[in-house]
């Protein structure tokens, strides 16, 4: 039957083929001719209907887009005015065909493009080409989960994108990733003009796709940006991570580089920045709606949301291995002190910091007390010494010891502040190495253990010159009364060749309780014979004072065995323990001191 009153073929006689304005077609696809019987497409009288009866098959491409439907492209606009309407299609496949029927051209094999100067911009039309070819397949591939993307790709669906870059000539986008993809697909190619079957093309749109993405974010480039904006954000977001993965703030890494806040910059340019739970759970890498709202809240105000995404915080934040509530914990805290998140965001180290002072609201959003936490942590060198758990276990007692940090509002103010003592351990801990593991282990006891740690800390921290790095801190010696714990052995520090023994007393009340027995058993000690080889030093912090008179009473009222006297004495013909306590007296600022 022929065309009557201008109304396209609407009848068809179906024997072993179909007959119609195709002819008398026998190849696949015929039942979508007698689908589409009225399909505009199939009107003799336009350029289409060639393509169309050549293949069929291509009306059933309209549907293959689950997201992109119509698919639409500035080409499809212009293509229509030059051929006044003929054209009026929404489909990419669809197009790409007529567009090679159109420009009369052999495409069997890539080299064939590139050497035939396509009327005045042939390489303009190539390199629009490779990316149409690369570009909807990575789309397919990284945001809707399309692991055979190209299963059925071949030139024709790229010829579009080569007609479009012919008219744009203005878009940059070309000039940026032209010479990738064509270096990048021309591998690519078979000599029929099919992708082979190993090449990884899905690697190369990769790399397309991500300079498409950059131009996006750094000059707010069009190309695909209907296409993008119309997948669900959280897939969207998901997708330019696996494109543009971040190992550490401040870095995109792989997928060509970018801006360290890229992804950010692309989903602000798609949907003006407008974060949902979705989206705030593909950017922080959380699955809990609950926490999710709470930093969509967190986040409602412009400058903390400038500041954390604009920044591309959200980079290393979604990297880290921490509880879902601890994340939100560090959004909360950021979002309600200006100053706290301007010196934390942009600082991995304090970050981490910040996290191990998680049981301390107060305490972790004091910055030099972070960045005394961070010095610890970052010296490999006392990793094996202090841990991070001996960390938290010392700041915990700490606290309740009443020391508080800079910003504080309570805790007592006799002492330092917590940056400065934390600042001790570390130094100590880097000086003496395992010797002091002793004091570490007072700082976690609590109590009167911590309050010796902290003085001991700060005592051979202040008088290092006294303390050498083999000094030994907290071991007993056997004695003839029996065991003696002492504080500090300096080997070799009286004369050059005596050992000197330090006792530390951070005390109110003196003399302290127990000290005549204490003392006695320190003159008892093998290595001393020498009153020049003891040292008691009192925490200045706690008394202002030493009464003399009483440490002598109180000694004179203990038991001293006459072996420890004579050893003293050496030069005394039958000393007594007058003998002792009058050398005692004239030796007392050189053995007791304040500091």
């Amino acid at each position: 039957m022929k065309k009557e009153d201008g109304i396209p073929w609407t009848i068809y006689e179906k024997g072993t083929g179909v007959i119609g304005p195709c002819g008398c077609y026998f190849g696949p696809c015929s039942d979508l001719l007698i689908e589409y019987r009225n399909h505009p497409y199939l009107d003799p009288s336009t350029a289409l209907s060639k393509v169309v009866c050549r293949n069929p098959c291509l009306l059933k491409d309209m549907y293959e887009y689950q997201y992109f439907v119509p698919q639409y492209s500035q080409w499809m606009e212009e293509v229509n005015k030059m051929f006044m309407g003929m054209l009026a299609i929404g489909m990419a496949p669809l197009a790409a065909a007529a567009a090679v029927e159109i420009i009369p051209m052999a495409v069997p094999i890539l080299e064939t493009i590139v050497t035939i100067n396509v009327r005045t911009k042939g390489t303009e039309f190539v390199t629009g080409f490779c990316i149409d070819i690369a570009l909807n397949g990575a789309i397919e591939y990284y945001f809707l989960d399309n692991p055979h993307p190209f299963n059925n790709i071949d030139l024709a669906q790229a010829t579009a994108s080569g007609l479009e870059a012919m008219i744009d000539t203005k878009n940059k986008i070309y000039e940026v990733i032209g010479a990738a993809a064509l270096s990048c697909l021309t591998d690519g190619f078979t000599e029929d003009g099919k992708i082979r079957d190993e090449f990884e093309v899905v690697e190369c749109g990769k790399g397309i796709l991500s300079s498409v993405i950059t131009d996006i974010a750094l000059f707010g480039g069009s190309k695909a940006l209907n296409q993008l904006g119309n997948i669900p954000k959280g897939k969207l977001i998901k997708g330019l991570f696996k494109i543009f993965p971040s190992s550490s703030y401040g870095t995109a890494t792989a997928g060509g580089g970018g801006p360290p806040n890229l992804v950010w910059t692309v989903f602000k340019h798609l949907h003006n920045g407008e974060l949902d739970a979705d989206a705030v759970k593909a950017f922080f890498d959380i699955t809990d709606d609950d926490i999710a709202q709470r930093i969509v809240s967190n986040l409602a105000d412009q400058q903390v949301l400038d500041d954390l995404m604009g920044s591309g915080f959200y980079n290393f934040l979604r990297n880290l291995d921490w509880p879902e509530s601890v994340k939100a914990d560090l959004v909360d805290d950021l979002a309600g002190d200006k100053v706290f998140r301007d010196a934390i965001a942009g600082s991995d180290a304090l970050v981490k910091a910040w996290e191990t002072l998680i049981a301390h609201p107060l305490i972790r959003k004091d910055i030099a007390t972070l960045k005394s936490i961070n010095k610890i942590l970052d010296n490999a060198g006392i990793a094996n010494i202090i841990s991070k758990e001996d960390l938290q276990m010392s700041v915990k007692k700490l606290a309740e010891k009443g020391v508080k940090c800079r910003t504080c509002l309570s805790g007592n103010p006799a002492y330092r502040y917590l940056d400065e003592i934390l600042d001790d351990l570390e130094h100590g801990a880097t000086k003496f190495r395992d010797n002091y593991t002793s004091v570490i282990t007072g700082f976690k006891q609590g109590g009167n253990f911590t309050e010796g740690a902290i003085f001991v800390a700060d005592a051979v921290k202040r008088y290092g010159n006294d303390f050498p790095s083999g000094t030994l801190f907290e071991f007993t010696e056997v004695t003839t009364g029996g065991v003696r714990r002492v504080d500090v052995r300096v080997n070799n520090g009286f004369n050059g060749n005596k050992d000197v023994f330090f006792e530390f007393k951070s005390v109110q009340d003196v003399p302290p309780t127990g000290f005549a027995t204490q003392f006695v058993k320190d003159l008892d000690l093998p290595e001393v014979d020498n009153l020049g080889q003891l040292r008691w030093w009192f925490d200045g912090n706690k008394i202002s004072s030493l009464p003399k008179q009483k440490f002598l009473d109180q000694l004179n009222a203990a038991s001293i065995d006459q072996p420890i006297i004579d050893k003293l004495l050496p030069n005394i013909t039958n000393p007594t323990k007058i003998d002792l306590l009058q050398k005692i007296s004239q030796d007392f600022d050189q053995i007791f001191s304040i500091k």
